[in-house]
């Protein structure tokens, strides 16, 4: 009985996903359930709504939107990097059909959403790993890498390079004392390891440059592989996150 209960619940969530999240555009943060935001796309909600697709065997569902990243959103993705001094291309959290930057007191300064489409891109490398899936995205993949690489700052003193200016993905904390949060720490780190494979992958080479970053990524405390951070809810509320820094997005828990 529990098998089919489990069972029922998969195809009956798979389907209701798949009817919410599969268009040609990034979905709204509740699909079409809600008119959340007034239905504007939410990039770094786009990993929820599309990446399951491809884990359960269909990437063809993932891949309707990737063509929104090249066909709509890469030339003012390519702006709002230069408007805000990196290289590359800066995915936004709050967005639009057309790649627009939404008013937002929190959205501008989320980070988390930007490995993203690298993300997408590794899964539909996987299901069909061919030079054409490659060649396909992997433009993309260097200008989201290129922008990872420049948003990062060196910490002469110490000698590496941490992550500042932005509000992590929990909203916890302001922009002005966010310093490398592990979960983007993590997820940085992956990404630019990532972009690093799609090059030798295009025998393009390894990038010098985030050669040269990925090594001084210093992790913050950790505790049986586990690096910490410490939220702060108010003036006397903390909660502890602890993310599994080997396996990003993959193995995140809550302890009081």
């Amino acid at each position: 009985p529990r098998a089919k209960e489990l069972e029922r619940r998969v195809i009956l969530s798979q389907y209701i996903m798949r009817s919410n999240n599969t268009g040609e555009i990034p979905p709204p943060e509740t699909g079409l359930v809600y008119n959340s935001w007034y239905g504007r796309p939410h990039l770094e909600m786009h990993w929820w709504h599309s990446v399951h697709h491809a884990l359960w065997g269909h990437p063809e569902l993932l891949e309707k939107s990737m063509g929104w990243y090249k066909d709509a959103a890469y030339s003012p993705a390519k702006s709002i990097a230069a408007r805000q001094g990196f290289d590359g291309v800066r995915w936004m959290k709050m967005t639009d059909n057309w790649a627009g930057e939404a008013p937002s007191s929190v959205g501008s300064f989320l980070i988390w959403q930007q490995p993203h489409f690298i993300y997408f891109a590794e899964l539909l490398y996987r299901a069909n790993p061919t030079p054409e899936t490659t060649d396909k995205y992997k433009t993309l993949v260097f200008e989201t890498a290129k922008c990872m690489a420049s948003f990062v700052t060196y910490d002469a003193a110490n000698d590496r390079y941490l992550l500042k200016g932005y509000i992590p993905a929990q909203e916890t904390l302001g922009a002005t004392e966010t310093v490398t949060s592990p979960f983007e720490l993590a997820y940085w780190h992956w990404g630019l390891s990532t972009a690093q494979r799609w090059r030798e992958r295009a025998c393009l080479g390894r990038e010098p440059e985030w050669d040269h970053i990925l090594p001084k990524f210093i992790f913050g405390i950790e505790i049986t592989s586990v690096s910490v951070a410490r939220i702060k809810r108010n003036a006397t509320v903390f909660r502890t996150i602890v993310f599994r820094v080997a396996c990003p997005l993959m193995h995140i828990g809550s302890i009081e």
